[in-house]
């Protein structure tokens, strides 16, 4: 969708690709436990780490999309009606290869911490 809409979106791949580093990190309580009862009363997450949605929303200038234009607004703005919001699904529900990319920001990439270790270990 972002690839067929790119300015349709208030942010970029990059908040989606910090959020798939992070899912296993420890460092955000907001992906510890299993519920969110055992994240507040067990794990005691509010009050002892920080949430990752604090962290992004802090930032949130790192992670914006420089394309994104308020489709609404935008048309309000010039009394014209928009389709953006409006998404239509395939019949077929079975697109050609053709239609798949590789994601290279999660799945082509090499972390630096891999690297070095690579680095010291040869």
């Amino acid at each position: 969708m972002v690839r067929q809409y790119p300015d349709a979106f208030q942010y970029d791949d990059r908040v989606l690709v910090f959020l798939a580093d992070h899912m296993f990190s420890g460092l955000f309580g907001t992906f510890l436990g299993d519920c969110e009862r055992e994240r507040v009363r067990d794990l005691r997450c509010p009050s002892d780490t920080t949430s990752v949605w604090s962290y992004v929303l802090g930032r949130a200038d790192q992670f914006l999309n420089r394309r994104y234009t308020d489709a609404e607004r935008a048309a309000a703005a010039a009394h014209q009606p928009t389709n953006l919001g409006v998404l239509r699904m395939r019949e077929n529900l079975s697109p050609p290869p053709s239609f798949f990319f590789i994601w290279y920001g999660v799945y082509m990439c090499i972390p630096v911490v891999n690297l070095m270790l690579a680095v010291f270990v040869a």
